[in-house]
């Protein structure tokens, strides 16, 4: 049969000459020798296709994961944070990708987070940090570790698995050893292994807490006051039930400024993600790159204005591209007006203007721009720290914020 053919010399003509918008619902293979540089056209299709993607390196995640293990005593288990859909950079795909590269633990914040996983193929222990009354049937079916941190929780728990005699249900006990967000107060403990001993069901899989403030210098001495405390009641814990749950404390932070404090687990979470003060940045590599594109470029008058409520005036005579991106996707309003900058072809941009739900607007009169270039809101070249610097956020806070409605794409190049 007939089928249309168009040739080319080589992937930089392909690049320069083919219209993309040619392709509509359209399989593409793309098959040839690593000379050919065909990821180039991939990533050119892909980027064409998609105009704001949050591009996902799982290679440099996995990457990061072993150089923090590089740090911890080889019996030392590594429970790895995936709840708020792995710090927005996509639940299933990351969780997927921890499995095969021998992660021990993983945690969700809620038992749907959990089913989801359950229903891809996560085979690995998952625990729910916070359990509902609504959830708790789901939990034992699903065979999910929830966090027990108060005595209603552990009640909800024991009424659900009466109709269960013939399993037993594994969990945490949370300590509050300092932070008083959750957990059992250390007078508490005697009464809680009272229950635990007359209720064989319950499996304690580990004792933990959380650091308040691993992250401070300042504050080591109230770390080793939690620590102490975390201590005496696991010990206290373990001698009554007759078996020892693991002891965990240290997060991302935690397990990198305080090597004698990661006993039998530590918790990765925003450092897996590429994102740690506290260690070289030659030792861990980004992960997550926000891209957009040029929707537009427009030159304007000195004195004209651009955006809602005329906030940005030109000076001079300028020329503005309409980038497309805007909160609803996750680019915080506190990022305009020049509090925040875009690279597009090597060039940091300001962001002028009030950012729009779907749009914002960026100066390029001294950066040659056409529609259609690559813009990068946050990556490697432009890191989120600077972002988060410029609008008075946190990282944890713009990584988590990335809209669902943008394609999360996953490379291990």
């Amino acid at each position: 049969f007939d089928t249309e053919k168009e040739f080319f010399k080589n992937t930089d003509e392909f690049l320069a000459k083919f219209n993309v918008k040619t392709l509509n619902h359209e399989v593409v293979l793309i098959k040839g020798a690593r000379d050919f540089c065909f990821e180039r056209i991939a990533n050119y299709l892909e980027e064409k296709t998609h105009e704001t993607v949050l591009e996902v390196n799982l290679k440099n995640m996995i990457a990061n994961m072993n150089y923090y293990r590089s740090l911890l005593h080889k019996e030392t288990k590594v429970m790895a944070m995936v709840k708020a859909f792995s710090y927005g950079t996509g639940g299933v795909d990351v969780a997927n990708a921890l499995q095969y590269h021998g992660v021990n633990y993983l945690t969700v914040a809620y038992a749907d987070e959990g089913v989801s996983l359950r229903n891809q193929n996560i085979q690995l222990p998952i625990m729910v940090m916070n359990p509902e009354q609504r959830s708790v049937d789901t939990i034992i079916k699903y065979n999910l570790q929830p966090e027990i941190y108060s005595f209603s929780i552990l009640k909800l728990f024991l009424d659900g698995i009466k109709e269960h005699t013939d399993i037993d249900i594994r969990v945490h006990i949370k300590i509050d050893t300092g932070m008083h967000r959750l957990g059992f107060l250390p007078e508490e403990i005697p009464a809680l292994i009272g229950i635990l001993k007359a209720n064989k069901q319950i499996v304690v899989e580990s004792v933990f807490s959380h650091f308040v403030a691993a992250d401070d210098p300042k504050e080591d001495e109230f770390s080793a006051h939690q620590v102490e405390l975390l201590g005496k009641v696991h010990q206290q814990i373990a001698d009554e039930l007759g078996y020892r749950p693991l002891k965990h404390i240290a997060n991302t932070a935690g397990l990198c400024r305080f090597p004698q404090y990661h006993f039998d687990m530590v918790r990765m979470g925003i450092g897996l993600y590429g994102i740690n003060p506290f260690v070289d940045k030659n030792k861990i590599s980004n992960v997550a790159t926000l891209k957009t594109i040029v929707s537009q470029v427009k030159s304007i008058k000195a004195g004209e204005t651009v955006g809602y409520n005329r906030r940005f005036k030109a000076d001079r005579d300028s020329v503005i591209a309409t980038i497309s991106i805007g909160y609803a996707d996750g680019l915080p309003r506190s990022a305009g007006n020049g509090h925040a900058r875009m690279l597009i072809n090597g060039r940091l941009v300001p962001i002028v203007g009030n950012i729009c739900m779907d749009m914002c607007m960026v100066d390029v009169t001294d950066v040659p721009t056409q529609e259609g270039d690559m813009v990068i809101v946050f990556g490697k070249e432009l890191p989120l720290e600077d972002l988060a610097q410029a609008t008075g956020l946190i990282t944890y806070e713009l990584l988590t914020g990335i809209s669902q409605r943008v394609k999360r794409i996953y490379v291990e190049d």
